[in-house]
């Protein structure tokens, strides 16, 4: 920041702190105002100014017209406040004339002060890198919270699929287990079919190899006669 760039940014200042203190006098004047109006109970003299109405003018009417005085004579002691008020006005114009000017003055000595485009272009960059930080920051745990719900959705299909193989495991150990005892019962009933052959055949063997036996013949048997019985 050069000399003249600080000068103007110290005036500025100035009139902004001038305003500041002008704006809080101000809000005790207001509260000041408000609490007096408040204290001023204007019944008391307004029923005695009726009264004192009907008395002198007893065929007349009661109108507001009437207490127009009554209230001019209340407002005078508001007077001093009132002039203060339009003390303040000219005070509070002349203020916004003078940060006007300040800041004015202000801007063509910051446009005029290259060091403050360096800044500037520093700050613009230093904004562009945090928005640049938060939207990695962003997609960052976008892609967390989607590989962490990938991972469950992998971890349950891993486990479906562990689950799977394990069944087929088992049925393939009880289809082998059915096979093997399928396969020894028929290897045991052809193991008994060829010994039953094996017999068959020997004993056919055996038949054929033994001598047959003639049968014995002799002299035919003769006829009985027959006799006759003595008489």
């Amino acid at each position: 920041m050069t000399t003249k760039v600080e000068r103007e940014a110290n005036n500025l200042r100035a009139v902004l702190n001038d305003i500041a203190r002008f704006e809080n006098r101000r809000k005790r004047k207001i509260e000041n105002i408000r609490a007096k109006a408040k204290a001023d109970d204007v019944n008391a003299d307004l029923l005695r100014e009726a009264a004192r109405l009907e008395r002198e003018y007893p065929m007349q009417t009661l109108e507001a017209i009437q207490f127009e005085s009554f209230f001019d004579q209340r407002l005078e002691k508001y007077t001093a406040d009132r002039n203060d008020i339009n003390a303040e006005r000219t005070e509070q114009e002349d203020l916004l004339e003078r940060v006007q000017q300040a800041n004015s003055s202000f801007t063509v000595a910051r446009k005029g002060d290259t060091s403050t485009k360096d800044r500037e272009q520093a700050l613009q960059n230093l904004e562009n890198a945090y928005l640049a930080y938060k939207e990695i920051i962003s997609n960052l745990e976008t892609g967390r919270k989607f590989y962490n719900d990938l991972a469950s959705i992998v971890t349950r299909f891993r486990d479906d699929c562990r689950n799977f193989v394990y069944q087929r495991r088992a049925e393939a150990s009880s289809l082998e287990n059915d096979l093997s005892t399928s396969m020894a019962q028929m290897s045991l009933q052809n193991a008994n079919q060829t010994n039953l052959r094996q017999q068959k055949q020997q004993e056919t063997l055996m038949n054929q190899q033994q001598p047959r036996t003639t049968p014995r013949t002799g002299p035919p048997l003769a006829a009985p006669l027959p006799t006759r019985a003595n008489v």
